[in-house]
């Protein structure tokens, strides 16, 4: 068979019959495909490889060894890698019907023990894959994958681990994929650490999970920017709202599982997935608090916050200390992982503090009145001019 799209109907290696194109990106197209005992699978085929494209057939390479080698409920299953008689490699492995996390939050935020229980499938996901020396490196909700939705089977995938890394002493024969300067993830989602080209573990992961179900709970991230550089500022420095005042409905021990893995600092965050896990299963049958008094003390910290002398820091995300920049040149995002920053409906840039602002106003105003009174009492002491 030559190189170019599945026709619906072929036969392809050997005894998978393809029924129907499901999805088309960068590198790959999948296919739903029937094998001879009546299975329905999803064939991932790489494109025809172009000149340069070593990467991409390395990342390709790499999700199908990463995914071989895990098992887990919240992980695609992987049958079989291959090849078809044009040189196209392929992937087959389980075949996923629903939606994204991403599609799902564009309706509107999620139930807070919905994101709880979700948050606790995908943290042990992660667990399986970090204990076998694998860092994700690009959670986000569009690699995050529901099935079986509205029912109480319901269960989020993890998905896209061509980006993935290996740690811990793992073999890696593809090497890194991470070129000097460059960063690899979705800006909105990485940790600090990331954004700075240091090196990673499993806290980072954790760090973007925590990134995730703000955004599940709120319908909003809590970083952004107009520009890259204004986005990167605002992840070392900036103060996203509170979960409390615009997911009022949120128990108080699921935000506070939210913001330690929101720490800037990684030895504050959680010390393993599954310990975040765990506590995201206790979450779930947490009370919830009345919204109304919830919103009402929130917007009482935001009224106390903007008053000269006030707190300078809300209390979300506590002890997140800024993070100077190391003085090297602006990292450039790798091909496959470039942003558009275009503001969307459910983005919100963040804003500086009004304490902040009056502080300012009221430390000027002083520094006027000392020298008006300091020029009066000058004035007062010297002596008069001698008659004429």
């Amino acid at each position: 068979m030559s190189a170019g799209p599945l026709a619906i109907g072929e036969v392809v290696s050997g005894d998978l019959e393809v029924l129907r194109e499901v999805g088309r990106g960068g590198f790959a197209t999948v296919y739903a495909v029937r094998d001879r005992g009546g299975r329905e699978l999803a064939l991932k085929v790489m494109h025809e490889r172009r000149e340069g494209d070593d990467d991409e057939a390395a990342r390709f390479q790499r999700e199908a060894e990463v995914l071989g080698r895990l098992s887990s409920p919240s992980l695609p299953r992987v049958h079989g890698v291959s090849a078809l008689p044009g040189g196209e490699t392929t992937i087959l492995m389980e075949l996923l019907v629903g939606r994204t996390l991403a599609e799902a939050v564009e309706e509107g935020a999620l139930a807070p023990r919905r994101v709880a229980r979700l948050g606790a499938q995908i943290a042990e996901a992660l667990a399986v894959a970090h204990e076998a020396g694998v860092l994700h490196r690009d959670l986000k909700p569009e690699n995050l994958f529901l099935v079986a939705e509205g029912t109480e089977e319901e269960r989020v995938k993890v998905l896209d681990f061509g980006v993935a890394t290996f740690v811990a002493g793992k073999t890696d024969r593809f090497g890194s994929l991470t070129q000097t300067n460059a960063v690899v993830g979705t800006p909105h989602y990485m940790s600090p650490e990331q954004i700075r080209s240091a090196p990673l573990d499993g806290r980072s992961d954790l760090y973007m999970l925590g990134i995730v179900l703000y955004e599940l709970l709120t319908g909003t991230r809590p970083f952004d920017g107009e520009t890259f550089a204004i986005l990167l500022a605002s992840i070392h420095s900036g103060t996203p709202p509170p979960i409390a005042r615009l997911a009022p409905a949120t128990p108080d021990a699921l935000i506070a599982i939210v913001e330690k893995a929101m720490r800037r600092e990684r030895e504050e965050r959680f010390r393993s997935a599954r310990e975040m896990a765990a506590a995201l299963r206790a979450a779930e049958d947490a009370p919830a608090p009345d919204p109304a008094t919830r919103r009402a003390a929130a917007e009482a910290k935001a009224t106390i916050r903007a008053r000269p002398g006030g707190a300078e820091t809300m209390e979300t995300i506590p002890r997140m200390t800024p993070v100077t920049p190391a003085p090297t040149a602006q990292p450039e995002m790798a091909p496959t992982a470039r942003p558009v920053m275009t503001p969307t409906a459910r983005t919100r840039a963040v804003e500086a503090p009004a304490g902040r602002r009056l502080w300012a106003w009221g430390l000027g105003a002083g520094l006027v009145g000392a020298l008006g009174l300091g020029a009066a009492w000058w004035i007062a002491r010297s002596p008069a001019p001698p008659p004429t």
